[in-house]
C-alpha cells in the first residue's frame, strides 16, 4: 500500500495472521476503521466554510463518537445531505466514486460484494441489487460487521477463518483503488526558517516539494497532515509527528475539554485538547455588530450599518484622520488594522454615523464577518454574515431589492461590479473583521481591482496582509480617554468609589489602554467586590485570551511564533537588536528575524516604540503576555526559549528612561553581565561571541565595550579585530579612543609594526594631540634602538610615513627638542644622515648640551661648531 496511514495497519495484519485467525481478522476490522475514518476525514477536508457550520458540526459529532456507525453516518451526511452542497468542486470526482451504481466488475462492486459475503457468513446480509452497488454503502455494512462480531458478539476460530477471506479481499480493493489513497500525503511542520520539513506519508511527495525551498516560506500552514488537490489541504483530525511512527484517530471518550486518540497499529492512546469543540454546533446569534437586513434612511444616506455602541469614549485624533481620508477625492481602500478588541468597529461606526449627515456617501454598506462578539461578560460565538465574496454578492443583492429572485449568479456579481465602479452615485463599503474572510488576499484583491473612486472600501481587521492605500493603525486609548473610559464604566457598574487613580495608571499601563481588557477587568473588580492583581485577573481569562490572540496565532510562521513566546516568556520590554541578536545566535537552522517581528507588528501582536535615539523597543501588552505564556507551557521548544529569555535578561528590565536616552545602558549591562558569568569560566564566553558580534554588528560603537571585555579575558586578537570594526564603521573623530586601545593591545602582544602603524593612524586623526606625535617619536626611536624590527621593508616604510608626518610644518614646529632628537635618530636608522646631523646642529644651537643631539654627533663622527 502506498499510504503510510493504511500501510502501517497492513504491517500489523502480516503479523497477526501469523499468529491466530482471531487476531488476524481483529486486524482487518482495525483496517476497516482506519478506512472509514480515514476517507470520513479526507471528504470533510473538502467541504467549504459556511455561515450554516456544516463543517464544524461534522467535527463536534466525530471527536465524541463513540463508535464507527455514527463515522459511516457522518460520511453519508457528506455525500448526500444538505452539507454536500457546499463540497468544493474539486471534490466531485472523489464524491462520484463513492456515490456511483456501479456494475459487477467495477471495482467497488467487488469490494461491497465482498464485504456482503462476509455478512451472509453471519447470517446477516441485506437484499442488494448486485448491479447497483454504490461505495459508499461499504462503510455502513462495514459498521454493521464490526457491531455484530466485535462490538455486540463473539466469534470462533472457524468463523473468524470464513470472514477473513472476503474481508481482507474487500478492505484490499479499497486500499489499492479508492482515489484519495492514491493523492499525495504528507506530513508539514515549518521550520524556524520559513521552508516546511515534509514527511511522505504517501510513495510521491513532489508536488510537496516547493515548500521545502524559500517560496515556501511564503504559505502559512499549520502543522500536520495535508493531501494535495491543486494545493496542500489540510486533513483534520489525524494525528502524528514528523517521525510518521504512529497515526492517532479519534477514539470517543470526550471529557470536559479533551478527547481520546488511537493508533490502531499499536494499541496506543493520546489525549488530544478539544477546546475548540466544546460550543454545540447548530445555528447561532448574530452578532451585536451585524449590518440591517435591509437599507434603511438616516439623515442624508441610506444605510445598514448598526447601531451605536452603548458606551463610546471620543478618540478624537482616530476619528479626524478617518473622517479626512474618507472625505477625499483618493485612497479608495482604506483599512483600521488593529489587536482584536481594541475599539476598530465602534471608531468605524461612530464615524460613519456621523458621515450619514453629510453629502459625502448616498449609500453605506455595512458586511459585518465577526464571528466573536467580545462582551463584558466574556466572549461569545456568533454567526458571521459573509465569509466570502460570493456572500458579500448576496448580501448586497438582498439590501438593494427587490431584484428578480431568478437572477443568476454571475449576473449578481456582475450587478455587485457595477456598484463599485458607479460613478454617478458615490457608496461606501465596509467590510469589519475581514481577519475572518475565509480567504482575504483574494477577497481583498477582487475589491481592489473592481473599486472606482468616488467609491471607498472600509476595511476592519486584525491583520494587515494586504497593501491597502491608507492604512489606520488603531492602537491603545490615549491616557485621557481611558480615563473617561474607565470612570463611564465604573459608573455604570456601580465600582466608582472602588477605582482609584494609581489604579487607572496601573490598569492602563499593563492594559496598554487596551479598552475590552479594562472592562473585562473592571467587571471582575465587580464581581469581587474590591481591586484585584491586575495580572492575576487577566490569567484567569482564558477564555478572553483565546478569544483574542488564538485565530491571529494560529497563522503566524513558526519564526514568528518562536519570537512571540521569546518576547512573552519575559515581562519586560526589549531592544528589538537584543531579540535578533539571541535568536540569530542561539537557534541552528537561519532563521529570519526580522521579517518574523515584521509579521508580529502587522498582525498587531506586539508594540513598538522608537527612542529619540531611534533605537526600536518590543514589549507585549499583557493580555498578549499572559496569553504566550500559556503557549509557552506546551511549545516544543519551551526549554530553548527559557534558556534564550535567560540570556535576554541579563539586558535588565525596560525603563522609561529608555524613550529618551536609547539602550546605550542596558547595552552595556548585557556586557558587564556576560563579563561575570563569563569569569568563573571563560569557555562560557563562547555562547555569547556570537550574540555581542551582532550587536556590535549593528551598533558598531558597541565595538568598543566588546574589545574591552575581549581584551579583559586575554582573547587579544579578537579584541583587535573588534577595535579595528570600530574604526572602520565610526568617523575619524570618535576613532582616537579605538586607535589608543589597539596601540595597548598591539604593544601587549609584541607586534611591534601594528603597533606603530597604529600610533601613525592615531597621530593623522585631525582632532589627535601633538602628545601623540611626541608618543610616536619616542616609542618608534626606543625600538630603534632595540633593534626589534628586523625586517628592513617595514622598517624603511614606518621611517618613512613617521619622518613625513613629524615634518610637516604645522607639527614640527609643535614638538620639542626631544621630539625632534628621536626625529634625527629616526634619520640616522633611515640612513638619512644628513638630515639626521641638520637636526642635531639645529637642537645644539639652542641648547649647546643636549645629550641625545650630542650622541647623533658623535654617531656621525661629526662636532659640532657654532
Amino acid at each position: 500500500m502506498k499510504n503510510q496511514i493504511l500501510q502501517k495497519i497492513w504491517d500489523r495484519i502480516e503479523l497477526e495472521k501469523k499468529d491466530s485467525q482471531l487476531s488476524y481478522f481483529n486486524s482487518l476490522m482495525y483496517l476497516g476503521e482506519v478506512v472509514t475514518k480515514t476517507t470520513c476525514l479526507f471528504m470533510l477536508s473538502g467541504l467549504g466554510e459556511s455561515q450554516k457550520n456544516y463543517k464544524y458540526t461534522q467535527f463536534y459529532k466525530l471527536v465524541r463518537a463513540n463508535g464507527i456507525g455514527e463515522w459511516s453516518s457522518s460520511l453519508d451526511e457528506l455525500l448526500t445531505g444538505p452539507s454536500s452542497q457546499e463540497m468544493k468542486i474539486e471534490y466531485n470526482i472523489y464524491s462520484k466514486e463513492l456515490n456511483d451504481k456501479t456494475s459487477k466488475n467495477d471495482w467497488q462492486n467487488i469490494a461491497v460484494t465482498a464485504l456482503l459475503k462476509c455478512l451472509k457468513t453471519i447470517d446477516q446480509s441485506p437484499e442488494v441489487r448486485v448491479n447497483k452497488i454504490q461505495l459508499k454503502t461499504w462503510f455502513g455494512y462495514f459498521a454493521y460487521l464490526r457491531n455484530k462480531t466485535r462490538g455486540h458478539g463473539a466469534i470462533t476460530i472457524e468463523l473468524a477463518e470464513e470472514l477473513n477471506k472476503s474481508l481482507a479481499t474487500s478492505i484490499k480493493i479499497i486500499c489499492e483503488q479508492f482515489s484519495p489513497f492514491k493523492l499525495q500525503w504528507a506530513f508539514l511542520s515549518q521550520n524556524l526558517s520559513g521552508k516546511y520539513k515534509v514527511s511522505g506519508i504517501s510513495e510521491h511527495i513532489d508536488n510537496f516539494a516547493y515548500l521545502t525551498s524559500t517560496a515556501g516560506s511564503k504559505s502559512s500552514l499549520e502543522t500536520g497532515i495535508y493531501t494535495f488537490i491543486n494545493e496542500p489541504i489540510k486533513i483534520e483530525l489525524i494525528f502524528t509527528d514528523n517521525e510518521l511512527n504512529e497515526f492517532f484517530f479519534p477514539n470517543g471518550s470526550f471529557r470536559r475539554d479533551s478527547f481520546e486518540t488511537l493508533s490502531y497499529s499499536t494499541g496506543t492512546k493520546i489525549v488530544q485538547d478539544g477546546k475548540k469543540y466544546l460550543t454545540p454546533p447548530g445555528s447561532l446569534p448574530k452578532s451585536e455588530t451585524t449590518g440591517s437586513e435591509e437599507l434603511r434612511i438616516v439623515e442624508n444616506c441610506f444605510t445598514n450599518i448598526p447601531e451605536n455602541q452603548a458606551v463610546y469614549i471620543m478618540r478624537s485624533s482616530l476619528e479626524n484622520e478617518l473622517q479626512d481620508v474618507l472625505k477625499n477625492e483618493r485612497h479608495p481602500i482604506i483599512t483600521l488594522i488593529g489587536r482584536g478588541g481594541i475599539g476598530k468597529t465602534t471608531l468605524a461606526i461612530k464615524v460613519l454615523r456621523d458621515f450619514c449627515s453629510k453629502n459625502r456617501f448616498e449609500n453605506i454598506f455595512w458586511f459585518s464577518s465577526r464571528d466573536i462578539d467580545l462582551m463584558s461578560l466574556g466572549a461569545k460565538r456568533v454567526q458571521p454574515d459573509i465569509l466570502d465574496i460570493t456572500d458579500v454578492v448576496n448580501v448586497f443583492n438582498k439590501l438593494i431589492g427587490p431584484q428578480d429572485p431568478k437572477l443568476k449568479q454571475d449576473e449578481r456579481f456582475d450587478l455587485f461590479k457595477q456598484s463599485l465602479q458607479d460613478k454617478s452615485a458615490s457608496s461606501l463599503f465596509v467590510f469589519d473583521n475581514f481577519e475572518t474572510v475565509v480567504d482575504q488576499l483574494t477577497m481583498f484583491n477582487w475589491l481592489d481591482t473592481h473599486i472606482r473612486l468616488p467609491n471607498k472600501v472600509l476595511i476592519t481587521s486584525r491583520m494587515n496582509e494586504f497593501k491597502a492605500d491608507y492604512p489606520i493603525s488603531v492602537g491603545g486609548m490615549e491616557y485621557c480617554e481611558f480615563k473617561e473610559l474607565i470612570t463611564n464604566v465604573s459608573e455604570e457598574l456601580h465600582i466608582n468609589e472602588l477605582i482609584t487613580s494609581r489604579y487607572i495608571d496601573q490598569l492602563f499601563e499593563e492594559s496598554s489602554g487596551h479598552p475590552y481588557v479594562a472592562k473585562i477587568l473592571l467587571g471582575q473588580v465587580a464581581n469581587e467586590g474590591k481591586l484585584g492583581d491586575i495580572k492575576r485577573i487577566m490569567a484567569d481569562q482564558e477564555n478572553l485570551l483565546q478569544a483574542l490572540f488564538e485565530r491571529t496565532y494560529k497563522q503566524l510562521s513558526a519564526a514568528a511564533k518562536r519570537v512571540f513566546l521569546t518576547l512573552g516568556s519575559w515581562r519586560s520590554s526589549i531592544p528589538r537588536i537584543a531579540i535578533e541578536a539571541v535568536l540569530k545566535s542561539t537557534i541552528d537552522e537561519k532563521i529570519d528575524v526580522e521579517l518574523a517581528i515584521d509579521e508580529l507588528y502587522k498582525f498587531s501582536l506586539i508594540d513598538k516604540m522608537t527612542t529619540q535615539k531611534k533605537d526600536i523597543i518590543l514589549s507585549l501588552p499583557i493580555s498578549a503576555q499572559l496569553f504566550a505564556e500559556k503557549k509557552l507551557k506546551t511549545d516544543i521548544h519551551q526549554f530553548a526559549i527559557k534558556k534564550d529569555a535567560g540570556i535576554l535578561m541579563k539586558l535588565g528590565v525596560g525603563r522609561n528612561t529608555e524613550l529618551k536616552n536609547g539602550i546605550n545602558d542596558r547595552i552595556s549591562k548585557f556586557f558587564q553581565e556576560v563579563a561575570k558569568e563569563v569569569s568563573s569560566e571563560t569557555e562560557q564566553i563562547d555562547k555569547f561571541i556570537p550574540i555581542m558580534e551582532y550587536i556590535s554588528l549593528k551598533r558598531p560603537k558597541t565595538y568598543l565595550l566588546y574589545s574591552t571585555l575581549l581584551e579583559e579575558f586575554d582573547f587579544i586578537d579578537e579584541a583587535i579585530e573588534a577595535c579595528n570594526k570600530y574604526i572602520v564603521a565610526v568617523e575619524d573623530s570618535q576613532s582616537i579612543i579605538a586607535w589608543k586601545r589597539l596601540i595597548k593591545l598591539y604593544k601587549h602582544k609584541e607586534d611591534f609594526v601594528a603597533e606603530i602603524n597604529s600610533m601613525i593612524n592615531l597621530c593623522n586623526v585631525q582632532q589627535s594631540s601633538i602628545i601623540e606625535l611626541s608618543n610616536l617619536l619616542k616609542r618608534y626611536s626606543h625600538l630603534l634602538r632595540l633593534k626589534v624590527l628586523r625586517i628592513n621593508e617595514h622598517r624603511k616604510t614606518l621611517s618613512d610615513a613617521i619622518i613625513e608626518l613629524a615634518t610637516k610644518t604645522s607639527n614640527f614646529e609643535a614638538i620639542n627638542y626631544d621630539d625632534k632628537s628621536n626625529l634625527g635618530w629616526i634619520y640616522l636608522h633611515n640612513n638619512q644622515k644628513e638630515y639626521a646631523a641638520s637636526i642635531a646642529r639645529d637642537i645644539l644651537r639652542d641648547i649647546p648640551d643636549h645629550h641625545e643631539a650630542e650622541k647623533i654627533m658623535a654617531k656621525l663622527d661629526l662636532k659640532f661648531i657654532e
